[in-house]
């Protein structure tokens, strides 16, 4: 692991999502994971830019956080990874909606039950989850909430793990 931080150096990241001329931009989407484990949860954003030419996919920004001390069931986790998020849609919205019409918006998550509370507006949950589906609904629309395979999933490089040469 110690001989592998040293790759960490040579890993880079395009940070500009908006490379090409204003005019040349069809459309802009923002689309967004989430996925959680025993250890961490994590939401991660990617901007999909289509200009005349070509399209660009960039990570545009991500936000984790180490699962609480309390053990909490993997369900609730992936919930939290939704809320996360749901969190930072605010700030990928104001940051890019100041130079750039936003197309679209999607919300991805792994999780069927963590996805069914989050779409589920009549049913009252426990407290823990009531309160959490009650912030990502004020944040979110939920039809953009969608599903995707966790073998597809982005947000689960944070969630499971890996070494520096294998994120190259």
């Amino acid at each position: 692991w110690l001989r592998d931080l040293s790759d960490t150096g040579t890993i880079e990241f395009p940070r500009y999502c908006f490379s090409f001329e204003r005019e040349s931009i069809k459309s802009v989407h923002l689309v967004g994971f989430s996925d959680a484990s025993e250890e961490a949860f994590e939401g991660v954003f990617y901007v999909r830019v289509e200009s005349q030419d070509a399209v660009h996919v960039n990570i545009f920004t991500s936000r984790s956080r180490v699962a609480p001390i309390k053990s909490q069931s993997i369900p609730r986790l992936e919930l939290l990874g939704c809320l996360v998020l749901a969190k930072l849609v605010e700030h990928v919205r104001y940051a890019i909606s100041t130079t750039i019409d936003i197309t679209s918006e999607y919300y991805f998550s792994d999780s069927y039950t963590a996805l069914c509370w989050v779409r589920n507006k009549t049913q009252k949950f426990k407290q823990f989850v009531e309160e959490r589906t009650k912030k990502i609904r004020s944040m979110t629309d939920t039809n953009l909430w969608k599903h995707v395979k966790g073998i597809d999933n982005p947000a689960d490089l944070v969630t499971k793990g890996m070494l520096p040469s294998e994120l190259r």
